[in-house]
Parts: C-alpha cells; sequence; structure tokens
C-alpha cells in the first residue's frame, strides 16, 4: 500500500479529524434514537458510524472509496487481532 506523501499528511490528518468528527456525531444521534426506543435509526446511525470510523483511518493512509461496500472491505484487516 503506498504511503501519503509528507505534504499531502496535513490534508489528510485534517479529513481524519473531520470525519472522526462526524463518527462522533453518529454515535451520539444513535444513542438518542435508542433512548426514544427508535431502534431501527439508531443501528442506522451506528452502522454510519462505523463507516465514519473506518473512512478516517484509511483518509490517515490517503485512502478513499466510492461505496461503503468498497470501504468496508478494504478497512483494517487487523481489528479481530487487536
Amino acid at each position: 500500500m503506498k504511503q501519503p506523501d509528507v505534504d499531502d499528511l496535513g490534508d489528510n490528518l485534517d479529513l481524519m479529524r473531520e470525519r472522526f468528527r462526524m463518527a462522533e456525531q453518529y454515535i451520539a444521534d444513535a444513542k438518542l434514537a435508542y433512548e426514544h426506543e427508535s431502534n431501527n435509526s439508531a443501528v442506522n446511525r451506528a452502522y454510519y458510524a462505523l463507516f465514519k470510523t473506518i473512512s478516517a483511518l484509511q483518509a490517515l493512509e490517503g485512502l478513499s472509496f466510492s461505496s461503503h461496500g468498497q470501504a468496508i472491505y478494504n478497512g483494517p484487516k487487523d481489528l479481530d487481532q487487536r
């Protein structure tokens, strides 16, 4: 996997931070939906939180995918080993 150029690292960090911020918002939304017994909405928001978290990690590596399936398929392979 190609590492990002040093010049691109700042942009990648900014993108990563923004995607983590979005993931945090989705988690807050999921909690609120769950508290109001809106389980489908809670699961939906939790899914998007996971997607944005994976996308944030990929942004740090200079990666971006156009579909959720691609992003998740190309996500961190070692999560089960942590």
